[in-house]
């Protein structure tokens, strides 16, 4: 009996140890990743919130998108990517060349240039107009004296009585 239970001791120790290997093998494999930082500014350097930032790789595209600090963090395998970053109001700016090397953490600063979002310039069909008013006024305005004598403020002097001042039960008469 003590023969039978050594077996069995060992064969579940046997089978513990080929599980941890394997486990342990395949964590192995995995791609270190990198944490980037990402910050979009404008020519001023002040933050611009809710810009779209892609990251375009080899095998995979990552979109991530800034919160109101004008920074996002997108984890990313080693690899080169072209990133372009875009926002309303603001022309698109791409950086072609950007290199991420895992595990170790990057900063990514992008500026962009007030202008047009539209991919296409002019795009065809599309009429951009702001819509003014003529006005009636005219464009000079002149100093010009008042046609009626303004007769200057004078002070009236109303007396209270000691009731009026510590009760405030005071009529305006």
């Amino acid at each position: 009996m003590a023969t039978h239970l050594t077996k069995r001791v060992t064969a579940a120790t046997m089978a513990i140890s080929v599980f941890l290997l394997t486990a342990g093998s395949q964590a192995q494999v995995a791609a270190p990743l990198s944490e980037i930082k990402v910050t979009v500014v404008d020519q001023t350097g002040a933050v611009i919130a809710d810009s779209e930032v892609t990251f375009k790789g080899v095998s995979k595209t990552i979109v991530s998108r800034t919160g109101s600090d004008g920074a996002a963090m997108v984890t990313l395998p080693s690899s080169q990517y072209a990133v372009t970053v875009s926002a309303r109001g603001f022309a698109k700016n791409s950086v072609p060349d950007f290199r991420v090397v895992a595990p170790v953490p990057g900063e990514l600063k992008v500026a962009l240039m007030v202008g047009s979002d539209l991919t296409c310039n002019p795009c065809p069909g599309l009429v951009v107009e702001v819509p003014t008013i003529t006005s009636d006024l005219p464009n000079v305005i002149e100093d010009e004296p008042s046609p009626v004598p303004i007769p200057p403020a004078t002070k009236i002097k109303r007396s209270r009585s000691l009731q009026c001042l510590y009760l405030w039960k005071c009529s305006t008469s």
